[in-house]
């Protein structure tokens, strides 16, 4: 369960707990992990997999595992980005005056 350099273990126990045992993201938010925090952590996670899957291929046994696993979750999980945006409030449709 790599997760991107920058992040701790408790990265990769969310991105678990999201992906693999399908846990609501709104029942992980607490006062040290906010839901911008763990969108955030799982699209890196999905840029790391994508440039794992999209590197040359070796003949390492390994590195071959890697790769079929990082595309298995890659075609196994929605992008973020491909959710649609929120409903606007009024107030955010309003123009602002000065």
């Amino acid at each position: 369960m790599g997760v991107p350099p920058a992040y701790g273990s408790g990265a990769s126990e969310v991105i678990r707990q999201v992906i693999d045992h399908q846990t609501p993201r709104h029942k992980l938010v607490n006062e040290l992990l906010r839901s911008g925090d763990i969108e955030r952590v799982i699209a890196e996670w999905r840029s790391l997999l994508r440039q794992i899957l999209h590197s040359p291929e070796f003949d390492w046994p390994r590195w071959q595992w890697l790769r079929a696993n990082a595309e298995r979750y890659i075609n196994s999980t929605q992008s973020p980005a491909l959710q649609p945006f929120p409903t606007l409030l009024p107030a955010q449709i309003k123009q602002y005056q000065f």
